[in-house]
């Protein structure tokens, strides 16, 4: 089996019908005819025996209709193109188990060390508390936005999300986005202002205000949503995106470390239809 990566700064596929948002990128040496769609997969918590039944299906249906149309025709290969595959695996709900496992996770002493590095200068060495929110609000993500009615509705849950949280103009906040990853510099200066017009934050800050740029290209993009994820885990306060996996991982990891629930809210994101999974497969009973 081979896997083809995906090709850079193209497109995404139309999230606003994820169940048949299949990529559709060109690949060098994969001619379109063979290119085999597997249908209803998203949300679907498959067993994986059931997943492997279907991709067997998908593909040996295709290889037949091909060999309909040219009896005579070689079929060296067959390549299989998913739509969003969200959930589309079960997921254990055996929820002491789950909190088993996220006890056991450790993360990386370097990571920490960074991660502390910016909640010192951040909190003037301990001297004040932090905010901190996940902006799920990516180029990836329009398309929930659009499910949910549009930019509009989703900055004015962030809004209501931090007024619960008790977000106030006099602590600093701490924010984790992908912008800065895609260079939308206009577009995150953008966002720090209709923060602050929340009243929701003294200022805001990001990582790359305290990490140099020799620092950060030593990192994986895993690493560095680690780093985020360390420094949120310690805000007094945290807001997410309800149907963002990051999010909904860090409200439930701050419970594990003992924070009240109370401070972590979520932006209502049930239009996106993840949140019954989530509290099924992702919840910590302690």
């Amino acid at each position: 089996m081979t896997v083809h990566k995906t090709p850079a700064l193209l497109p995404f596929p139309d999230l606003t019908e994820p169940q048949v948002a299949y990529p559709l990128y060109a690949q060098r040496g994969v001619d379109e005819k063979y290119i085999a769609r597997m249908e209803n997969v998203y949300l679907q918590s498959l067993h994986l025996d059931d997943m492997v039944d279907m991709v067997r299906s998908t593909v040996m249906l295709h290889a037949a209709l091909l060999l309909r149309q040219d009896p005579k025709t070689t079929i060296d290969y067959i390549a299989l193109d998913l739509p969003c595959t969200f959930f589309m695996l079960e997921t254990s709900s055996n929820l002491p188990l789950v909190s088993e496992v996220a006890q056991s996770l450790r993360f990386a002493p370097a990571l920490h060390e960074l991660a502390n590095e910016i909640i010192s200068a951040l909190t003037n060495h301990g001297t004040i508390s932090h905010n901190a929110a996940h902006l799920r609000i990516e180029k990836d993500a329009r398309d929930w936005s659009i499910i949910m009615g549009g930019d509009g509705v989703i900055w004015h849950l962030y809004k209501e999300a931090m007024r619960w949280a008790k977000f106030n103009a006099s602590t600093p906040l701490y924010i984790a986005s992908g912008l800065l990853s895609y260079g939308a510099n206009d577009e995150l200066a953008n966002i720090e202002g209709i923060l602050k017009a929340f009243d929701s934050c003294s200022d805001i800050f990001y990582k790359e205000m305290f990490l140099s740029e020799d620092v950060l290209g030593a990192l994986s993009s895993e690493q560095k949503a680690l780093v985020d994820f360390i420094v949120l885990a310690g805000g007094q306060g945290f807001v997410g995106f309800g149907s963002s996996t990051f999010s909904y991982y860090l409200c439930e990891y701050r419970a594990l470390k003992g924070m009240s629930r109370a401070s972590s809210a979520l932006v209502n994101a049930s239009a996106i239809g993840t949140d019954t999974l989530f509290r099924i497969a992702g919840t910590v009973t302690y």
